[in-house]
């Protein structure tokens, strides 16, 4: 491509094969033009597309391309760039083909050779002026024949109706507005025949115009007496005011509408001034419309919005612009609401402003439902993040737990150190508990049920409400309930803890106290028939009572209400007690409130016994079971490696370990019968546990296979079960629960049909 470049540079487009004779027009148009933009292409495929616009001032053409020949290369041209002038530079002195290109609409037609630059220049120039010629002629031709069809549409399309009676009362002349409101298609119909109304002039009078179909056209007919003819005649004015008739009608629909509806319309001034409020700001603002008007809004604002709010809505309606937005109003009785408002200024026929209109809706409970809505998002969002929590703080824990039960078997019994790893290890187990309930809360966890006793987790709520409790708030316990229910102890555990948190809020910066009870007792029929959801018989009744501010009666309607709350949105979101009722409501229990505004509040929760063959008797603690077989441990966290192998070699078992799902298949591949148990991790790169698993059954059917994580969704122990996973654990690994775990997996397949051999039977044989 040859191009010169300027920002005045005239665009000129040179479709020639012969790339010396591009160079020679090239240097042909430096030497005669100041500024050109040159565009070289060699065959009509690769000329440009012409869209929005054109993209040259003009076109040199060689007719006889490579793949085009004659004067079908101008057509294709032509076609391709319309309204752009194509000048002929061809090498042949065809003068019959120049002549034929020229009337089909070429400009000029050089011969290359014969033709100098400054001969070239000029009929670019005289080429491009002539185009800009065409088309200014062919615009002013267009504007002319539009005007005169602007006009003729004018007079065509008047709206009023234009007849000419003489004194007989027959028409003479009559429009085409006119013979439409009188119901005929031509002049002819009706010009000589009477007109049928009642002509007087100078008098204003509204008639009715029937139509052979049966319509009507709503008319004002005025008269004046003229000249027609050299006679005395009536000009008659017919204005069709149907519309107007209908617009009226529409405004009364629309005044009714507005009357009406259950948005709140307020109409001031251009001062602001209050001119109009329609029934619904009546209702929803307590002020009846006299008391309003002529006063400013500024009467319903809150205090809520600083001065700038509303300095800023007054500049945006001033300036002729709609502002919508919310706000905070106070109704007549002190009541705040919160408003969503559209005001837009009324503008007359010149543009002016004369009125502002605002359009309020009342949305204060539309938010509070925005608001449960985002909580609940934000419920949602927590669950997403509590998985991946749970997975690696369950994994970490697995490592502090692990060492912890293997350095108090290395310690005496009554020594200083056993005792502080006493409680790493409790608090160890606290913190397993703790994501547990995180997952439950979550439902990332199902529901466990259990025999348990509630008295640990109520002793173990209060260490933990403890800690975190100002000075100024005492807690006590009188914890004796002794019998067993069958719950989630998750579940539980946050019930209690929800119940402290909140007596602990109702009188948090003051002095108060918080008593928590848990006792025994047995519910009878004059008790349960005031609540029919529950059954007479033995209960646990949990009692937590603070002395915070109490409560009235409307609130303690609503308290167990999804997000209802009487805290600022950083102080909770109204889910804690919704969330309490539910959990007992789901273990068949029931849950009371008494409270009185400054004396404090009292719950107490029933839930119901169950017997357990270890009541009153003492269970002696079975020792650890213990083996000597050969198991392959793999995980993918060398912490984790290390604490597992020391586990298991503690209680006797030879162990190879490795971190790579793969280095695991790959040493199982190697010696298939040296191994008699696989514990493999889930969750690990390159291949997971339960893909492992499967290959491990592969190379070897009957190996027993433990599958551990710390989270997940996809994986539960049925799922595991039914892709033949001996057992399913989740994280952190107690030394007690693999190991009993191990004994029935190696147990389970000795038994079953005498096919299992261990792996030192196998080097045996």
């Amino acid at each position: 491509m040859i191009a010169a470049h300027n920002n005045q540079a005239m665009k000129i487009l040179l479709i020639e094969d012969n790339p010396a004779d591009a160079r020679m027009i090239r240097e042909m148009l430096a030497d005669s033009l100041d500024f050109f933009d040159l565009q070289w292409v060699e065959l009509l495929s690769r000329l440009p597309e012409c869209r929005n616009g054109a993209p040259f001032d003009s076109v040199l053409l060689d007719l006889n391309l490579p793949d085009s020949q004659g004067i079908e290369t101008f057509d294709t041209v032509q076609a391709r760039l319309p309204g752009i002038p194509i000048i002929l530079l061809t090498g042949r002195d065809d003068e019959e083909a120049g002549t034929h290109a020229v009337r089909r609409g070429a400009q000029e037609y050089l011969v290359k050779g014969k033709v100098d630059a400054e001969t070239l220049a000029r009929c670019i120039k005289y080429a491009i002026e002539r185009n800009r010629l065409i088309n200014e002629l062919r615009n002013e031709t267009k504007e002319v024949e539009e005007s005169k069809q602007r006009l003729h549409s004018i007079i065509e399309t008047n709206f009023d109706g234009f007849v000419i009676v003489d004194q007989q009362g027959r028409v003479q002349f009559v429009n085409p507005s006119a013979m439409k409101m009188l119901d005929c298609k031509k002049p002819g119909e009706i010009i000589g025949t009477p007109l049928g109304l009642p002509v007087v002039s100078g008098e204003k009078t509204e008639i009715e115009l029937i139509s052979h179909n049966g319509g009507s056209v709503t008319a004002e007919m005025r008269a004046k007496d003229i000249q027609w003819a050299g006679a005395s005649a009536h000009l008659v004015l017919l204005h069709d005011i149907t519309g107007q008739k209908k617009m009226e009608e529409n405004l009364m629909r629309l005044a009714t509408v507005v009357e009406q509806v259950d948005e709140c319309i307020l109409i001031t001034d251009t001062k602001g001034n209050i001119q109009y409020v329609n029934p619904a700001f009546e209702s929803v603002s307590g002020y009846e419309s006299e008391m309003v008007m002529g006063r400013n809004p500024r009467l319903f604002q809150s205090g809520k919005q600083p001065e700038v709010f509303y300095s800023r809505l007054w500049n945006t309606i001033t300036r002729g612009n709609v502002w919508k937005g919310r706000f905070t109003n106070k109704k007549k009785d002190g009541t705040l609401y919160e408003v969503e408002a559209t005001i837009s200024p009324v503008k007359n026929a010149a543009g002016d402003i004369t009125n502002y209109v605002a359009v309020k809706r009342d949305i204060t409970e539309a938010q509070k439902t925005q608001m449960q809505l985002r909580q609940a998002q934000k419920v949602e969002a927590i669950g997403t993040l509590a998985g991946g929590i749970a997975h690696d703080f369950n994994n970490i824990l697995t490592a502090i737990i692990g060492y912890t039960e293997i350095s108090m078997q290395q310690l005496p019994e009554d020594g200083p150190i056993k005792s502080n790893l006493d409680e790493v290890y409790n608090a160890g187990n606290r913190a397993k508990s703790l994501v547990k309930q995180i997952l439950t809360f979550s439902r990332q966890a199902n529901e466990e049920r259990v025999i348990m006793q509630m008295k640990p987790v109520v002793n173990e709520v209060l260490r933990l409400v403890r800690s975190t409790l100002p000075t100024t708030i005492e807690i006590r316990g009188n914890i004796a309930g002794r019998t067993y229910i069958l719950a989630d102890p998750a579940q539980i555990h946050q019930v209690v803890l929800n119940l402290c948190t909140n007596a602990a809020q109702a009188m948090y910066e003051e002095q108060g106290l918080i008593e928590v009870g848990l006792e025994d007792t047995e519910l009878d029929g004059a008790f349960v028939a005031q609540y029919p959801e529950i059954s007479p018989g033995p209960f646990v009744m949990l009692t937590v009572r603070d002395t915070g501010c109490g409560m009235t009666d409307d609130i303690l309607e609503n308290i167990f209400d999804p997000y209802f709350t009487t805290k600022t949105l950083d102080e909770g979101t109204g889910l804690g007690l919704a969330v309490t009722h539910g959990i007992v409501k789901s273990h068949a229990g029931l849950i009371t409130v008494a409270s009185e505004p400054g004396k404090g509040t009292m719950f107490q929760v029933y839930l119901p016994s169950v017997k357990h063959h270890s009541e009153g008797q003492t269970v002696k603690r079975q020792p650890m079971p213990r083996g000597s077989e050969r198991i392959l441990f793999v995980d993918d966290e060398a912490a984790l490696v290390n604490v597992g192998k020391k586990m298991l070699s503690n209680l006797g078992y030879r162990v190879e370990t490795r971190t790579s799902s793969h280095d695991a298949l790959n040493i199982f591949k190697s010696d298939p019968g040296g191994f008699d148990l696989v514990i493999t991790d889930l969750t690990m790169p390159h291949m997971t546990g339960d893909v492992l698993a499967q290959e491990l059954v592969k190379t070897r059917e009957d190996i027993p296979v433990i599958l551990c994580t710390g989270f997940s969704k996809r994986m539960t122990e049925q799922k595991a079960k039914e892709i033949g996973i001996a057992a399913f654990l989740m994280k952190p690994l107690i030394m007690r629960q693999i190991a009993e775990t191990i004994r029935e997996v190696l147990d389970n397949r000795q038994t079953s049909a005498n096919r299992y051999i261990t792996s030192s039977e196998r080097q045996k044989r």
